[in-house]
């Protein structure tokens, strides 16, 4: 049995943002030839939700990059790691108080600490509305999975509380101007891993494919790591093979068919 983990934004879901019927039936094959078919992403539950038909082709679902393992067929919680709620509400009051932008996640909970054009694109996006957040007791304290900011600007900013504050945590780039505030335990490795060991797949025997940044460890320590095509050059640099496809040719379909069927 092997273990297929697919990140999805640029790497499973082409530009258009959709998962065509042709990506589709070569997960099916995969998973016909005993492959558990494991999604990771950065985006959290509820971004997912636009995409939830699809995925549930899958096995399980890793979001919050790599912070909870979800198993889809019964949507059972097999691991989770949250933001320390005295952490969260120092960012979140350090945001409120200077009048930036900050996107709190958990779950299917989405706030804002401010509405502005990005929010509204970013709502669009994920077909969902975030709540706007006046202080930090508006929010799930307790089970805060991420923050993200956008623009240079706030991750400089967040990058100098973490500092000063010695907060556990780190920015990680996770799309164009996008930065996800994560535990400095958690990547998307640690969650691929977890649901390895829990399945009692060897690392040997895991295919991990990503296009970014934040598929770099999974992509490293994975077994076979794959980087699409259309994949940046950090990710191209530390892969085993990269596919002649891109994320809009169903590279998915080639690598089921050079590691999964051979």
């Amino acid at each position: 049995m092997k273990l297929l983990a697919l990140d999805l934004d640029g790497t499973t879901v082409n530009d258009k943002g959709q998962i065509t019927n042709e990506t589709l039936l070569s997960i099916e094959l995969a998973k016909k030839y005993h492959a558990v078919v494991c999604f990771v992403t950065g985006r959290s539950e509820f971004e997912v939700e636009s995409l939830s038909r699809h995925v549930a082709k899958g096995d399980y679902l890793i979001v919050d990059t790599g912070g909870k393992v979800i198993n889809i067929k019964d949507r059972s919680l097999l691991f989770h790691r949250c933001i320390e709620p005295d952490e969260a509400r120092v960012v979140i009051d350090h945001f409120i108080k200077r009048r930036r932008l900050l996107h709190v996640k958990s779950g299917f909970y989405w706030g804002a600490t401010l509405f502005d054009e990005s929010v509204a694109a970013f709502a669009k996006f994920a077909e969902f509305e975030p709540v706007l957040i006046r202080n930090a007791e508006d929010t799930p304290l307790e089970k805060i999975d991420s923050f993200c900011v956008y623009g240079y600007q706030s991750k400089n900013m967040i990058n100098r509380l973490i500092a000063r504050k010695g907060l556990n945590l780190y920015t990680l780039h996770s799309q164009y101007r996008y930065y996800d505030i994560l535990r400095h335990d958690i990547n998307k490795w640690v969650g691929v891993q977890y649901l390895a060991e829990h399945l009692g797949i060897p690392r040997e025997e895991i295919i991990a494919v990503g296009n970014f940044t934040n598929d770099i460890e999974m992509v490293s320590f994975s077994g076979i790591g794959v980087a699409v095509k259309n994949a940046s050059d950090d990710v191209k640099n530390v892969a085993d093979y990269v596919t002649k496809r891109s994320n809009n040719e169903n590279a998915i379909g080639e690598i089921v068919e050079k590691f999964i069927l051979n």
